[in-house]
């Protein structure tokens, strides 16, 4: 299977990967890890720094969390806001919801016999919140880059998710909004892609893939397509 954005035989496919956040899902806390930044009495710094930090690390709860940045970032204990810091998770984690068309395509996807996993570059606390969300048995495999201590566009974070569902690139398929992180870095891990533009952020550009703009278009190229409903979110 070739990687052009003409190609549209995804006959072999036997497992989907998909992005999680403006895929299945998104936050309606805008960037909580900037805000999570604040509350840690980090001001000054590489944002993007941070940022990696806290999508690669794992702590057993949020005190350890909050003590393991503080040192990392050499922030005084007494610079810290703690209740702040809570309140940043637990509003990114509620604030968490899907998109109205991911609970059926996938469920379709899942009796049509197709493995379905996530590659995430998320932090750890909404993490079990998101797989309620998708309920008991949607999901085979959740990559996140928090416990895996890899994000993409990190080539290696593909491998993990390949050698998690016990496939090969010739047997899955990359879905995503971002053309660096999820195309374009999936690709160069030798995985075919399919951009999910739901907002149409990429309008009419040349892109190195086939863009869809809802999850039943990508019923349609698997042979089974459903009716498109609409882009509103749950």
């Amino acid at each position: 299977m070739t990687n052009t954005k003409t190609t549209n035989d995804f006959s072999s496919v036997k497992v989907i990967f998909f992005d999680l956040y403006r895929t299945l899902a998104y936050s309606t806390c805008r960037e909580p890890i900037y805000d999570a930044k604040s509350a840690l009495g980090y001001h000054f710094g590489c944002q993007q720094e941070f940022l990696d930090y806290c999508l690669t690390t794992k702590a057993n709860s949020l005190s350890e969390f909050v003590l393991r940045t503080s040192r990392k970032f050499n922030v005084s204990s007494y610079s810290v806001n703690f209740a702040r810091f809570a309140q940043v998770v637990e509003a990114d984690t509620l604030g968490t919801k899907l998109y109205d068309d991911v609970l059926p395509v996938l469920t379709s996807l899942k009796l049509a016999g197709y493995k379905i996993g996530i590659i995430s570059n998320v932090w750890q606390f909404p993490i079990k919140y998101i797989q309620n969300l998708f309920g008991d048995n949607l999901i085979d495999a959740f990559i996140a880059s928090c416990e895996v201590g890899l994000a993409k566009p990190d080539k290696r974070i593909f491998d993990v998710a390949l050698a998690r569902l016990n496939t090969s690139c010739d047997e899955a398929l990359m879905i995503g909004d971002n053309l660096d992180q999820d195309i374009k870095a999936s690709q160069n891990a030798g995985l075919p892609a399919l951009l999910l533009d739901r907002e149409n952020r990429y309008g009419s550009c040349d892109l190195p893939c086939l863009k869809i703009t809802d999850l039943y278009e990508l019923t349609n190229y698997l042979g089974f397509g459903q009716t498109s409903q609409s882009n509103k979110v749950a």
